[in-house]
């Protein structure tokens, strides 16, 4: 995960979604990874699909993280990782069995920038 961080700072600079740099994109460029890793091609529908996911998903993480303790409860975690997994299942973008090690990434990444997240 660190060096996906440090990675961002490439994308942050290459930034042409009109997403956040520091809340969103990094959840979009994690998305892509995931998508193109199980061999998904990268057209400007998934491109787009990829972008409106990324909201969601930042926002769905937002209001979990804020309560007390989120990181050390893990029921409140189990939550959030439902709430993921039901966005990235109805999206029909990803193969389910590619779901849960993305939603996994995605919390792990929320994890890194919380206080990004919990901030704004």
């Amino acid at each position: 995960m660190e060096e996906f961080i440090k990675n961002m700072e490439r994308h942050e600079e290459e930034n042409d979604t009109g997403l956040n740099g520091q809340t969103q994109l990094p959840f979009y460029v994690l998305l892509v990874e995931q998508y193109q890793a199980g061999g998904g091609e990268l057209s400007e529908d998934i491109k787009k699909s990829l972008i409106d996911l990324a909201v969601e998903a930042v926002e769905q993480i937002r209001q979990q993280i804020v309560s007390v303790n989120f990181w050390a409860d893990s029921h409140k975690q189990g939550v959030l990782r439902r709430l993921l997994i039901e966005l990235l299942d109805y999206s029909n973008i990803f193969e389910f069995e590619a779901i849960e090690a993305t939603v996994d990434r995605m919390l792990e990444l929320a994890r890194h920038l919380h206080d990004r997240l919990a901030g704004d």
